[in-house]
């Protein structure tokens, strides 16, 4: 199976570092993708975010966890501090999954189908759906 991470950045290192033995490519939604073996690691620059653009909201991390879908999307990493951000955490301690933006969660159901809506996610997650 293929292990797959996302890595939301301020922005790229200029120039990009070569990345021996990885092949590169784009996602459907241009950001770029590494990948080597079963590993595929998608690196999405802040200020490349459609959904942050259309809304004119500033490249902030915080702005990348405002769009995303589902409220267990809305935790982050944050490398500088060690820890973890983000209102997902609560419903995730808390076992509950809620939409966390409806327009991301609709657009995500257009494009992919209901496999990947509130209640399937819920199932397969194991948590309880809350609205």
């Amino acid at each position: 199976p293929v292990k797959d991470y996302d890595f939301i950045i301020e922005r790229f290192k200029t120039p990009m570092p070569t990345m021996r033995g990885w092949i590169e490519s784009r996602t459907s939604w241009d950001c770029l993708r590494l990948k080597k073996g079963a590993l595929s690691v998608d690196v999405v620059p802040l200020n490349e975010l459609i959904a942050v653009r259309e809304h004119g909201r500033e490249p902030l991390i915080e702005s990348y966890l405002w769009q995303v879908p589902l409220s267990v999307h809305s935790v982050a990493y944050e490398i500088r501090s060690g820890k973890l951000i983000g209102e997902g955490l609560k419903d995730i301690e808390q076992g509950v999954l809620k939409i966390h933006n409806q327009e991301r969660h609709d657009q995500r159901i257009s494009k992919w189908g209901e496999e990947f809506g509130l209640k399937n996610i819920a199932r397969k997650l194991n948590l309880k759906v809350r609205n």
